[in-house]
């Protein structure tokens, strides 16, 4: 984008992006980036994590967040989870922030820090 002239979102959440693993979590599997990830020993707890999840999963549902088992670039001290979840997608599209928390409170996944919430003009 050139400009945000004219740019109006009533409810913008800004949440913070953090030094995970990117992983999706399905009815059927659970992968770190893409489906064809290989095997890692830092991914056993994520896995064990998602096969509580996986089966109130519809076959046309995901979850997306951060696993965290294992230290990336940045050392984090303290989670509530090794996994915070920053998404939720029916079908192909990302479900509004409201109705993900409310899904994410149903699964008892924790959501990333919310940053910012409010508009954005």
């Amino acid at each position: 984008m050139s400009s945000l002239d004219g740019l109006r979102i009533d409810d913008l959440v800004v949440t913070e992006k953090m030094d995970g693993e990117n992983t999706t979590i399905h009815s059927k599997d659970t992968y770190a980036r893409s489906p064809d990830s290989r095997y890692h020993p830092s991914r056993d707890w994520l896995k064990a994590f998602a096969a509580g999840i996986s089966p109130q999963l519809a076959d046309n549902e995901r979850i997306v967040g951060e696993n965290f088992y294992a230290q990336h670039s940045i050392g984090y001290d303290a989670f509530q989870s090794y996994f915070l979840g920053f998404a939720w997608i029916v079908e192909n599209d990302i479900q509004p922030w409201d109705a993900t928390i409310i899904r994410f409170e149903e699964l008892g996944i924790t959501p990333v820090k919310i940053l910012y919430r409010g508009q954005f003009a």
